[in-house]
């Protein structure tokens, strides 16, 4: 026997059942064991056969080996690929899953990976926000899935046959495409590709409707596509798509096709998103902003505000910071720099030797994010107290639900401001309260020292009764408690005056002063009349004298003493109102106010410019010269596109700017031509306004003065807040207008359908009601298309107008009413008229008509233009019933009639009983 048969037939027999079990378990690469390899030499003599014997049997354990690990890595392979075929199907929906969408991209760009010059495919995803927001409207058996299905084979059906195309679905309530894009696709042309969108948009929204149950469903479709690129990445395809997902989501539209422009945001919020992850506490700048404490003349309070040193973040703005490390979950270590920099603060305050006795305390700001859960509230005890933040300088700034949202502690359940000043003894304020859903039994509940009023609260206060009586209710029920209440936001001397007299115990905003540096607040405290104990005194007589519920006029800026019987410009309107019937004389009014306060005016204007939906503008001008009367101006649209207008002040109010203040003293050089003009007239200072519009116009209003009269800030803060009252007479004045106009035909001036209508219903009732008779005619010009098509619609509309007038004075009787239906058809009402009185007006028109010698291009109407005229009568005694309906369908059969008998004529019949 050979050394190769003896190695097989060892290898097959063996020299035990522990070699073949050896043999099996032996991997590549790998060392036999221990065991094996420490076999005395006395098991195994070294003879040349046995020698050639052992090398036989090791070749064949190591081909049983191999053999054993090729059987092995096949079996792995195979249950691999079926893991892999299971994870591309999403069970659900049986569609091609995230993964599998994934999968293939990574394929597709392995494909791809040079650069190209067009795309090589698109991928789209169609977010269907209605199958979540509105599953209660499915039907019980009909799940997310199945419709996302029935979306992929609907849009599968709507693809043209030779194009290449994948559907995955690529969320809960989100499907994906990836369409392979060949040289000749028309989805190549971005113009074409929104159509295409907007078409698979127009699929998803048709099949959400149809499982559920009709309700619209288009705004709640988004479309998000990108084209991808050869020499990209998945990850980069896959990342750009979730970005513009964002996008959506923050910037609602149906559609997104992203572009260059969008990758450039993406690289950009990267940049964004590394800058936070590797923000320093040497990377925030502070900043101080005083709150005037009203109870303690000469002593303020700080707010710590933060601003980001990186540049990105610097443009970016700190509140959109915030609001991007929230998402990223990383506000929290924003606040926990901030907290390192408070000794920082500390330090600082000690320097201004005693300067710093007259800062109160100095607030800080804490995200929600630090105090969202126990463990975060927790850390944020650790970080004041390693950092030994002093509780005695600085307080806590917290929103309402952060303040009063429970955490849990071993025994029970406690507030996050309730825990803080336990453990802590901080003062707390409530921030920003009333901007979002108040809880007023947990605020009236919860632990804390001052509530600081939202913005939204406090701006504007001084124009608005019902929120100064909801504010002053609240800033009762927080002292009745015991706390203290900030304004915040107060930006004018109007809103400050109104929160003195309602009570606030302290105010901040950019009336006070901007956030500042630290080196800038000594100067505050020593220049400014803020900190200023007698200027305070001094600064709350004025501004309560300035109320406009205290006093009329400005006595520093006019010299002269307010009247004590003197009633206020907008008292005397609301008491007025039903009297007050034209601008003419409130412009008059507006005039005599301003001379009241001792102002020399030269010319004021109010002027309403239509904006898109208008058509025609009109201003009323008062001027020095002509001291009683007011000029109306009227103006077509076409003025605004004149150069007269762009280069006026009222079309930079109305398009660029809602204020426009200039001084127009001598030497000034006014930016526009106008105010030049002014200035030559002896203009001193120039004030213009554009007006809150709750219609269809734009209301400005300007106002010049003369010699040396000068607006101050009070008085203009007093011309806005009457100017607001104006802005609402415009609108009810307005609405009059428009409900007119929205009854009359725009041509020719008459009644339109509507009008026509509503008044035939209304005499239907009379007539039924006083059993008198009701004639309804319909006029119609006879070959009226032979004249638009042989002479123009121009012409053919100065015929109708002047129909319109004859109509108009024929029919001149109170009760009757002639309206345009539409077209060259006329309808006319005669109310309490019986068949030979309305018969006869009637045909006194169509004489008239034919009679006033109208050019028509035909011969057969011998080249004049007549009428024939339908006239339907009903007569309650006889016919007890009748609708408009029957009673129209009557006229117009007369009328066919007529037309049908040889036309400018008239044909009458009484409605039959039923």
């Amino acid at each position: 026997m050979s050394v190769s048969a003896r190695g097989r037939l060892l290898l097959a027999h063996g020299l035990g059942t522990g070699t073949l079990v050896i043999g099996a378990l032996l991997i590549p690469g790998e060392a036999l064991p221990g065991q094996l390899a420490s076999i005395p030499a006395r098991n195994w003599p070294l003879t040349a056969d046995r020698g050639r014997d052992a090398s036989a049997l090791l070749a064949g354990l190591a081909l049983g080996a191999g053999a054993a690990a090729a059987l092995l890595l096949r079996s792995r392979s195979r249950r691999e690929r079926l893991v892999l075929a299971a994870m591309r199907r999403d069970g659900p929906s049986a569609l091609l899953s995230r993964f599998a969408l994934e999968h293939d991209l990574q394929h597709q760009a392995a494909a791809t990976a040079a650069p190209g010059p067009s795309p090589v495919a698109l991928l789209v995803t169609v977010h269907c926000r209605c199958l979540g927001k509105q599953r209660l409207l499915m039907e019980p058996t009909t799940s997310i899935a199945a419709i996302l299905s029935v979306l992929h084979r609907d849009l599968g059906a709507a693809l043209p046959p030779g194009w290449s195309w994948s559907g995955y679905r690529a969320g809960d309530d989100a499907l994906a495409l990836r369409v392979g894009l060949g040289p000749n696709n028309p989805l190549l042309d971005p113009t074409w590709c929104q159509s295409w969108l907007e078409r698979v948009r127009a699929i998803a929204a048709e099949v959400c409707a149809r499982f559920l149950a009709g309700a619209g469903q288009g705004e709640d479709i988004r479309i998000v596509a990108q084209y991808l690129r050869g020499g990209e990445s998945a990850q980069a395809w896959l990342r750009l798509q979730t970005f513009g997902e964002t996008l959506a989501d923050e910037h609602p539209r149906a559609l997104h096709l992203l572009g260059p422009g969008d990758r450039r945001r993406l690289k950009a919020d990267d940049a964004i998103q590394r800058a936070l992850l590797g923000l320093g506490a040497e990377d925030l700048e502070l900043r101080f902003q005083p709150i005037l404490l009203l109870a303690n003349p000469g002593h303020i309070g700080l707010e710590l505000l933060l601003r980001f040193r990186p540049p990105g973040l610097a443009k970016l703005g700190t509140e959109a910071v915030f609001q991007r490390a929230m998402a990223m979950g990383i506000a929290h270590r924003i606040d926990a720099l901030l907290l390192e920099r408070l000794a920082g603060v500390r330090e600082a305050l000690q320097e201004l030797g005693p300067l710093a006795a007259r800062i109160d305390y100095i607030s800080v700001n804490v995200s929600s994010a630090s105090v969202a859960t126990p463990q975060r509230l927790a850390e944020l005890i650790g970080l004041l107290r390693a950092h030994r933040v002093d509780a005695s300088l600085f307080c806590l700034e917290l929103t309402e639900t952060a303040a009063t949202d429970l955490v849990k502690e071993q025994r029970s359940l406690v507030s996050t401001s309730q825990r803080l000043m336990n453990e802590l003894d901080f003062r707390l304020f409530i921030d920003d309260f009333g901007s979002g859903l108040s809880n007023y039994r947990r605020v009236s509940e919860a632990w804390y020292d001052t509530i600081k009023l939202d913005r939204g609260l406090v701006r504007g206060i001084g124009r608005s009764f019902r929120l100064q009586r909801f504010v002053g209710s609240l800033i009762t029920t927080v002292h009745q408690l015991g706390k203290t209440v900030i304004a915040e936001g107060v930006e004018n001397h109007r809103d400050l005056a109104v929160m003195l007299r309602l009570g606030a115990d302290a105010v901040q905003g950019y009336l006070i002063a901007r956030p500042m540096p630290w080196w800038a607040l000594a100067s505050f405290l020593q220049d400014s009349p803020w900190t200023s104990p007698a200027g305070i005194a001094e600064l709350q007589a004025e501004l309560r004298a300035a109320d406009r519920g205290l006093a009329l006029a400005d006595p520093e800026a006019s010299g002269q003493a307010a009247r004590p019987d003197a009633v206020p410009l907008e008292r005397y309107i609301l008491d007025n109102w039903s009297t007050l019937r034209s601008f003419e004389e409130f412009v008059l009014l507006f005039v005599q106010e301003l001379r009241a306060w001792g102002l020399e005016v030269l010319r004021l204007s109010l002027a309403f410019l239509p904006d898109q939906d208008d058509i025609d503008c009109s201003q009323y001008v008062w001027q020095r010269i002509r001291p009683g009367e007011v000029t109306t101006l009227r103006m077509q649209r076409d003025f605004l596109e004149t150069e007269e207008h762009l280069a006026s002040p009222l079309h930079f109010l109305a398009n660029r700017s809602r204020i426009l203040r200039q001084r127009l003293a001598a030497g000034a050089d006014p930016p526009f031509p106008f105010l030049k003009l002014l200035q030559a007239e002896g203009g001193s200072d120039y004030l213009g306004l554009r007006l809150d519009s709750r219609g269809i116009s734009i209301p400005v209003l300007s106002v010049c003065l003369a010699g040396s009269s000068r607006f101050s800030e009070q008085q203009v803060e007093r011309i806005e807040a009457m100017s607001s009252l104006l802005s609402l007479l415009f609108h009810a004045y307005e609405s009059e207008r428009s409900k007119r106009l929205a009854l009359l035909d725009a041509l020719t001036q008459l009644p339109n359908r509507r009008r026509y209508d509503s008044q035939l219903q209304a005499a239907l009732v009379a007539s039924a009601t006083a059993r008198s008779p009701l004639a309804l005619a319909l006029i119609d010009i006879d070959r009226f298309k032979a004249v638009n098509d042989t002479m123009g619609h121009a012409y053919g509309d100065t015929c109708l107008i002047q129909v319109a007038k004859l109509l108009a004075q024929h029919l001149q009787r109170e009760n009757d009413l002639v309206a345009r239906l539409g077209g060259e058809e006329f309808g006319v009402i005669f109310s309490q008229t019986d068949a030979t009185n309305a018969a006869r007006i009637c045909e006194q028109v169509r004489v008239a008509v034919a009679g006033a010698g109208i050019h028509h291009p035909s011969a057969l109407c011998d080249h004049r233009l007549t009428i024939s005229i339908g006239l339907a009568v009903w007569c309650p005694q006889t016919s007890p019933r009748c609708d408009a309906d029957a009673l129209q369908q009557l006229a117009d059969d007369c009328l066919y009639a007529a037309k049908h008998q040889g036309r400018n004529r008239l044909v009458v019949r009484q409605l039959d009983p039923a």
